[in-house]
């Protein structure tokens, strides 16, 4: 799980975000809704024109397995029936694709895409993927990549994940199974009208299951800071060093990790000078304090405050 990371880039054409989170679902929320491993990048111009370039270079076993990388066509996208025969037509010359990642351990990661627009006065952008040759920079297989020239009101979504098994491993009869268990799974799979069924943990990737997810993952983190009672100097920095040690922590066990992942989180905080006669206590002790049962002795830190620079303009999302 990971909070919301949220970096704007700009020039003298235009200002772009992107929003990058891994999907948590709420704290109220029913215990049944499944923790999605989805890793989402959210690509979006906010004024004027942007180009940009996506690529996706995963590194297996820290860098020691080598891998293949292949455009495939994505079965994960609801079905929309074209409403002419040219658009019936172009569908079927260009149908929707994904970057599969596997590798010679037989790992898969898949790369799928969601284009959208945000202002009527803008058209859904064409998104087209590619293979990158990176070996040269010691990467052990090709990367996948994609050029985007955005302008103000489109945006594209990319989620990178591990695909379930029913996508990975193909029903054949050389993989056990016989012609008439075959059948039975086609129509488990497929259903009486052809359509794909997707399961809770395998829903269909649209742009409305993308918002939901953001909207969310923002509502766990503010309901779970919210239960800070800690009011005294540094408050920002606090905060922000508490939700670094939640980061931390893996969920199953309740044990915390060594290190964070700098995809997830990434912030940067200006030092600020302690006295001479009296050292300051970090933002990492005060978060310790701020999250200690009530009636326990916190001493009293200096009135000084801190600001908590964002260098990269990096910042949480805030609904």
């Amino acid at each position: 799980m990971g909070l919301v990371l949220q970096t704007k880039f700009m020039n003298e054409e235009g200002v772009a975000s992107v929003t990058d989170f891994l999907p948590r679902p709420s704290s109220s929320s029913s215990p049944a809704k499944p923790l999605l491993p989805w890793l989402i990048r959210r690509v979006e111009c906010i004024r004027g024109t942007m180009p940009l370039m996506m690529q996706c270079a995963p590194a297996f076993n820290y860098a020691r397995d080598a891998h293949s990388t292949e455009i495939v066509p994505d079965n994960s996208i609801p079905p929309v029936f074209p409403t002419s025969a040219s658009e019936a037509e172009a569908r079927l010359q260009e149908p929707h694709k994904k970057a599969v990642f596997t590798s010679s351990a037989g790992f898969v990661l898949d790369l799928r895409y969601i284009p959208e627009n945000t202002l009527e006065a803008a058209c859904v952008p064409s998104v087209e993927l590619g293979t990158l040759d990176l070996t040269s920079k010691g990467h052990k297989g090709f990367a996948a990549y994609s050029a985007l020239q955005l302008c103000e009101g489109q945006a594209v979504t990319f989620v990178l994940r591990t695909p379930p098994e029913h996508e990975t491993t193909p029903v054949t009869a050389g993989n056990g199974v016989n012609g008439a268990q075959k059948a039975e799974l086609e129509r488990v799979l497929i259903g009486p009208l052809g359509v794909k069924v997707r399961t809770t943990n395998d829903p269909y990737l649209t742009k409305e299951l993308l918002h939901s997810l953001l909207t969310i993952t923002n509502r766990y983190w503010y309901e779970w800071i919210r239960q800070s009672t800690y009011t005294g100097s540094w408050k920002e920095a606090v905060h922000r060093s508490a939700l670094a040690l939640k980061l931390l922590i893996y969920e199953p066990t309740g044990t915390c990790g060594s290190r964070l992942s700098p995809v997830c989180f990434d912030v940067r905080s200006s030092k600020v000078p302690s006295s001479p006669a009296r050292r300051s206590p970090s933002p990492s002790s005060l978060a310790e304090r701020a999250t200690a049962p009530p009636g326990s002795a916190t001493p009293r830190s200096p009135s000084t405050p801190s600001s908590v620079s964002d260098s990269h303009k990096k910042q949480m999302v805030r609904p």
